[in-house]
């Protein structure tokens, strides 16, 4: 698995910041957050306001997305398969034909 080292744990003490603590000390929230790759939850009036993830963890939580969801069509898919949900070649083909055809010749004229 990419990039699957053992992340620390989120620590409600280091890592849940006010937003006014945030805003005096931006630059080195952010520093921290480049160098350990933890995210870092903002408060505002005592709730949870935003989390701020470095790039790469939001580009790794992005894809983990992706897959999940790929993931969930392919099982889709089978499931249709095997319950015999499914349609030919030739019936795809000709479905396509049918939609399409009317605007090429459109766009032929």
């Amino acid at each position: 698995m990419e990039n699957s080292k053992l992340r620390p744990s989120f620590q409600v003490s280091t890592d849940v910041v006010p937003i006014a603590e945030f805003k005096a000390q931006a630059s080195q929230f952010l520093e921290r957050i480049r160098e350990n790759n933890q995210p870092i939850l903002i408060t505002q009036h005592g709730k949870a306001a935003a989390v701020i993830l470095s790039p790469e963890e939001f580009d790794r939580l992005q894809k983990i997305q992706y897959e999940r969801y790929v993931l969930t069509e392919i099982v889709h898919g089978q499931a249709d398969a095997l319950q015999g949900r499914t349609v030919s070649h030739e019936e795809v083909k000709a479905q396509l034909q049918e939609r399409y055809a009317p605007q090429k010749k459109a766009v032929n004229k």
